[in-house]
């Protein structure tokens, strides 16, 4: 057993500046860390509460489901929170640049974060609305089917081929909807399996083939006779030659 899960209100943690306490399976809250910089506390399903961090700079609590809020951390700058289905909102974070709170499927809203550049909050089937994100470079939104978001003319500038770009999106997305079927069919028609069971006895193939088949049968003595009358009419009209 790690010394925070036999004494959390331990002394000598009141200086410490890094803290990894990734999987303790009975650590239930950390304590006041005034100097503390860097905590992983990730896999502690029985975490509840995390204290004061005011020097807090890095943060992983990804896969605490007992999670249910964060404290105020004015200096930290990355954040991992993603898989903690406890967490219903984010505190203020006005430094922060990294947020990975996927999967955090009661998560409703997000702070606003103006220096943040990146974001992934997929599968947060909750969230309804972002905020403005100014300095957003990166976002990953799968699975995020009640979001809405309109971003500001900071983060994407006016482009006079707007429209007709949209345009050309909606009469391809037109084209494969109506063509896609048919390609697939087509690929279908020549493969192996398709043949396979469409010259397979009693289907379509099969009929279709013993037809043309008879049809051959009974062309052919025709194309014979054919074949003896035009040689007959020739050596006739050799002999007539010789006659003459």
């Amino acid at each position: 057993m790690c010394l925070l899960c036999e004494n959390p209100e331990a002394k000598t943690l009141q200086t410490l500046t890094m803290l990894d306490c990734a999987g303790c399976p009975n650590l239930t809250q950390l304590p006041s860390l005034p100097a503390l910089t860097s905590l992983d506390c990730r896999c502690c399903p029985k975490l509840t509460h995390l204290s004061s961090l005011p020097a807090l700079i890095f943060l992983d609590c990804r896969q605490c489901p007992g999670l249910t809020q964060l404290p105020a951390m004015p200096a930290l700058i990355y954040l991992n929170c993603s898989r903690c289905p406890g967490l219903t909102q984010l505190p203020s974070l006005p430094v922060l640049t990294c947020l990975d709170c996927n999967q955090c499927f009661n998560l409703k809203q997000l702070p606003d974060i103006p220096f943040l550049t990146d974001l992934n909050c997929a599968d947060c089937r909750n969230l309804i609305q972002l905020p403005e994100l100014p300095s957003l470079t990166f976002l990953y939104c799968f699975g995020c089917t009640w979001l809405y978001w309109s971003p500001g003319p900071s983060l994407f500038p006016p482009n006079p081929d707007y429209q007709q770009n949209v345009t050309r999106l909606l009469r391809l997305q037109t084209w494969f909807r109506r063509w896609a079927p048919l390609k697939r069919m087509q690929r279908w028609v020549r493969s192996e399996e398709f043949n396979a069971w469409y010259y397979s006895p009693g289907q379509a193939g099969q009929l279709r083939s013993e037809k043309r088949w008879k049809r051959k049968c009974v062309k052919r003595p025709r194309e014979d006779e054919e074949s003896g009358v035009q040689k007959r009419s020739r050596c006739e009209l050799e002999g007539l030659e010789t006659d003459l």
